[in-house]
């Protein structure tokens, strides 16, 4: 039977950011370029925002392990209702108590073992962990078999024969995030020499660059123990720790083609900017992610008899510890970028039909594939807040951005064909929604004059796929897109396996257990 020691969770830790330094902000712009006879060009880099600090998080990953209930489903099905048949049950229900203790213990302890460890190096967190492990099983298997009636290692009366009790630690992961965040632009301008005031054209491309690391200490392993005529004779205990650094690069981007004529009409009466404005914006695209793991991992298996004899032991460390190297990773996410493609979406590469429904999500790699479905085009590109000086200002959905007065608002990272995020599982609402609903209100932004249709605001990655619940991740969408796409998007029937060489099955993705990995295989129109 499989059991949850605990459900996960994750913290976010508020620290200060050097935002105030005006680290990367600004823009060079170069002199008038000629390129013809009456046209001239410049070129612009620059951001609009400073580098900023992503907000550090630690995640802890369900605890989920597994024991034995063969000996349980045959002592229930011989004489169920007999006092020595109810006799056996307990006190096989007392041996699977204290070893579900030992694997919560060595769950908690190894954590703690890594944050002592983590003071010598990576050396000392790998050490440390399985010391920490060690130490919590220990503990952990003493107080579960107290609670479960405190048996003991001899069960003469109740048990004859051989037969084993047998449990796992199937996944157990801790990691800690952090990133950097950065919005460049690159933007040419158009205008006729000396006549700027009356015609004018520009393109920009907009982007946001992501930079993160991410560090990540896993920890699985079992107990088997031999019973014979009721004394444990034997068992075998294995710890399996991995650790692992991943180093990720993301960009976004979006292409603006702006137009105006007459500039000289600004600010006169009754008129807008000029005599004609013009603006075509493309919806956000995808434009590479590259990714790349520093891991190792390691297997220690010890033998002991009753009573407490060591009989044997291996240590092993498998070859090719190191997963990848950052240039390898570089090189192999550089093939991601895109060359040909149409704005707004991925070329998307022909996919194994036997790889699509046999994915187990537990690495980015291998994340499951599902359907998704918000379109970005449902959402407004712009809302409109008046200024004090008569003058409205476009609030724009891409990318995030702090205004002049503080004011912090955009979605950086848009759902696209090929985002991969994890699922977290029913996640409470926090106060994101009715906070950005109190900065609408108080800028004076209203979405009835703006829209022409009944808007809500959503969470564009929902929480369940380990959205955040802030201003980088909320913006206003269609009403009767928004009701029940959250539900949709958790009962829709996905392909996946338990484990690697497991058959695959087809359940609601809802059932796949949290911290797996999913990949967007497809988008509305």
């Amino acid at each position: 039977m499989e059991v949850v020691f605990s459900s996960g969770r994750q913290i976010a830790f508020e620290i200060g950011d050097f935002s105030e330094f005006g680290l990367g902000e600004g823009q060079i712009k170069t002199p008038e370029i000629p390129v013809g006879e009456f046209v001239s060009a410049t070129a612009t880099i620059g951001s609009h925002n400073p580098i900023m600090l992503i907000q550090p998080t630690l995640t802890l990953d369900p605890v989920i392990g597994w024991i034995s209930a063969e000996e349980v489903a045959r002592n229930r099905a011989d004489e169920a209702e007999s006092a020595e048949s109810r006799t056996r049950v307990g006190a096989f229900a007392a041996a699977a108590g204290g070893i579900a203790g030992g694997l919560a213990g060595m769950t908690l302890g190894g954590a703690v073992g890594t944050v002592a460890g983590a003071l010598l190096g990576p050396a000392g967190v790998l050490g440390g962990r399985v010391i920490g492990a060690g130490v919590g099983a220990k503990r952990g298997a003493e107080a579960g078999g107290a609670l479960a009636g405190n048996i003991g290692e001899s069960l003469y009366d109740l048990f004859h024969g051989d037969f084993d009790v047998t449990a796992q630690l199937k996944e157990s992961r801790l990691s800690g995030k952090v990133g950097l965040r950065y919005t460049p632009f690159v933007r040419l301008s158009f205008a006729l020499t000396g006549f700027e005031w009356l015609a004018k054209a520009s393109v920009e491309l907009q982007t946001v660059m992501y930079v993160t690391a991410a560090a990540s200490f896993g920890m699985s392993g079992g107990i088997t123990l031999r019973f014979r005529d009721g004394k444990l004779v034997r068992s075998v205990f294995t710890l399996n720790p991995s650790a692992s650094l991943a180093l990720s690069l993301e960009a976004e981007a979006r292409l603006k083609l702006v137009g105006s004529l007459l500039n000289i009409m600004e600010e006169s009466a009754g008129r807008g900017p000029s005599l004609f404005d013009g603006e075509y914006t493309t919806p956000t695209f995808h434009l590479f992610d590259m990714d790349t793991v520093i891991g190792a991992e390691g297997a220690f298996t010890f033998a002991k008899g009753s009573p407490m004899e060591i009989l044997g032991r291996n240590i092993r460390l498998p070859a090719g510890a190191a997963a990848d190297l950052f240039g390898g990773g570089l090189k192999k996410g550089g093939r991601n970028i895109p060359v040909a493609k149409r704005l707004g979406a991925l070329a998307v590469k022909k996919r194994d039909a036997e790889d699509d429904i046999s994915r187990t999500g537990k690495t980015k790699g291998g994340a499951i594939l599902m359907v998704w479905y918000k379109s970005a085009d449902w959402y407004p590109r712009y809302l409109t807040r008046p200024s004090v000086r008569g003058r409205q200002e476009k609030i724009s959905m891409f990318p995030h951005h702090v205004y002049d007065n503080g004011l912090a608002m955009g979605v950086d990272f848009w759902p696209h064909e090929g985002m991969k995020f994890r699922y977290r599982g029913g996640v409470s609402r926090g106060s994101g929604m009715s906070r950005f609903k109190r900065e609408l209100e108080a800028e004076g932004i209203e979405l009835g004059r703006d829209l022409a249709y009944k808007a809500d605001i959503d969470h564009v990655v929902d929480l369940a796929f380990d959205g955040p619940d802030d201003e980088t991740n909320l913006w206003p969408l269609y009403e009767s897109r928004n009701r029940g796409a959250g539900s949709v998007h958790r009962t829709q029937k996905v392909w996946w396996t338990p484990e690697k060489g497991d058959p695959p099955q087809k359940t609601a993705l809802e059932k796949v257990p949290t911290g797996r990995w999913f990949e967007i295989k497809k988008m509305p129109d």
